[in-house]
C-alpha cells in the first residue's frame, strides 16, 4: 500500500499542495520552487502506512534569487480499520477529522497543543489531513526530564477542565474509553485460560501472577464502573511517546504537542497520565524496567499540574484513575503470547508486574472509597 500511496502523492495537483504550503508559510502568494515527498513514520497502529512528509523550498511571488525559504508539511491518510467500531467507541476512523472540522482542537485550554491543520478532505472511504510539521527537540528515547515535563503539562490541561473549562459534547467522541478497548479485543482474549502453555508466558507470569491476571480480567467491570464515577476531563487518551513531541516556542519555552487525536474524548481524571507512561513502555518506547524509578516523579508532576490550575480535590481520586486505567494489563498475556522473545523477556516481566500491582492498588482504593 505504501508504494501506491506514495505514487498518488508524487502525482498530487500542485495547486492543492500550494494552498497547503501557503497556509503553513502564512504567505498568500508563496510559490513552490522545488518539492519532494517521503514516508514520515510507520509506527501508527491504526494507519501505519498513512503518514508522509512533503518538503521543499520556495518564496513569495516576485521574489527571486538564492534565498529560498525551506518548508515542510505533513500529510496523513486515515481510513476504517479491521477493528472499526461505532462513533462513540474507540476505533472510529472519522473521529480525528471531525475533531478538526468541528473546531474542538482549536478550543483546547492548553498547555497541550496540536499542530496547525491546513485542510481535511473525505473521499472514497478515506480522509486526507494536512497539518503542520513539528520540529521535535526531544530525543527519540525521552529522558526522565521529558516525561516529567509532559506529565506536568497533562496535569495542567486536566486541571483546566476540572476547574471550569467545559467538556466538548459530540456523539462521535470516544465516550466508552476502556470498555470499547475490552469489547474491541473481546475475540482476542476469550481464550485466556488456554494460552498459559506458552513457555515464554510461563517465564513472565509466576503461578501467583497468573492467578492475579485471571482475576484482573474477571474484575474489568469493577474498574470500568469506578472510572465512570470519577471526575471527567477531555483528553487525548493515547498520549504515549509516539504521539507526543516537545518543541521550542518563540519565547524559548518548551511546549508539548500531541498528534493523532483519533481516540480523544471524555474520560477519567488520571487517565491521560496512565496512557503516557505505561503505554510508552507497552510499546517499548520506554524500557519497562525503568517504570518503578520514573513513575513517582511523573505522577508527582501530574498532580502538581492539577493543583496549579486550582483543583483541590481528593488525591485518592487521581490515584484511582491512574491505577484503574490499566486496560492493557487485561490483554497483556495475549501480547506476551504473540510478541515476546527471549530478548524482550525482562521488559515483559517488569510490565506484567506493573499492571498487576496497579490493578491491586486500584481495587484497594475502590473498596476504601466504597465505589
Amino acid at each position: 500500500m505504501t508504494a501506491t500511496m506514495l505514487d498518488r502523492l508524487q502525482a498530487i495537483d500542485i495547486n492543492v499542495l500550494t494552498d497547503v504550503v501557503r497556509q503553513d508559510q502564512r504567505c498568500p502568494d508563496f510559490v513552490i520552487r522545488d518539492w519532494s515527498v517521503g514516508r514520515l513514520s510507520d509506527k501508527g497502529i491504526a494507519s501505519p502506512d498513512g503518514l508522509f512528509r512533503f518538503q521543499g523550498n520556495g518564496c513569495s511571488a516576485g521574489q527571486d534569487g538564492p534565498d529560498y525559504q525551506d518548508w515542510s508539511v505533513v500529510f496523513k491518510m486515515v481510513k476504517p480499520t479491521e477493528w472499526e467500531q461505532g462513533p462513540g467507541e474507540t476505533w472510529y476512523w472519522k473521529r480525528e477529522l471531525l475533531l478538526i472540522t468541528s473546531g474542538v482542537l482549536d478550543r483546547l485550554p492548553g498547555p497541550l497543543v496540536t499542530p496547525r491543520f491546513y485542510g481535511v478532505k473525505e473521499m472514497d472511504g478515506e480522509a486526507w489531513i494536512w497539518m503542520e510539521y513539528i520540529e521535535d527537540i526531544a530525543p527519540p528515547r525521552w529522558t526522565d526530564e521529558n516525561y516529567i515535563f509532559a506529565a506536568h503539562q497533562l496535569g495542567r490541561m486536566d486541571g483546566a477542565y476540572l476547574t471550569g473549562t467545559p467538556l466538548p459534547d459530540y456523539p462521535w467522541l470516544n465516550i466508552t474509553q476502556c470498555r470499547s478497548w475490552f469489547t474491541g479485543f473481546g475475540n482476542a482474549i476469550k481464550d485466556l485460560p488456554n494460552i498459559w502453555e506458552n513457555p515464554i508466558l510461563q517465564q513472565v507470569y509466576t503461578d501467583e501472577n497468573r492467578r492475579r491476571a485471571v482475576q484482573f480480567r474477571a474484575d474489568h467491570e469493577l474498574f470500568h464502573s469506578a472510572l465512570d464515577r470519577l471526575p471527567q476531563v477531555f483528553g487525548h487518551f493515547d498520549a504515549q511517546r509516539r504521539n507526543l513531541m516537545i518543541r521550542r516556542r518563540p519565547d524559548g519555552q518548551q511546549e508539548l504537542v500531541a498528534i493523532d487525536w483519533g481516540m480523544a474524548g471524555p474520560g477519567p481524571l488520571g487517565g491521560n497520565l496512565a496512557m503516557m507512561l505505561p503505554n510508552s513502555a507497552f510499546l517499548f518506547e520506554l524500557d519497562p524496567v525503568d517504570l518503578p524509578r520514573l513513575e513517582p516523579e511523573t505522577y508527582r508532576a501530574y498532580l502538581e499540574g492539577l493543583r496549579e490550575m486550582g483543583w483541590q480535590g481528593d488525591e485518592d481520586l487521581v490515584r484511582l484513575g491512574y491505577c484503574a486505567w490499566t486496560w492493557p494489563g487485561i490483554f497483556y498475556p495475549e501480547m506476551v503470547n504473540w510478541d515476546a522473545t527471549a530478548e524482550t523477556l525482562p521488559g515483559y516481566k517488569a510490565l506484567a508486574e506493573f499492571f498487576l500491582d496497579h490493578a491491586d492498588e486500584a481495587r484497594g482504593i475502590i473498596n476504601r472509597l466504597g465505589l
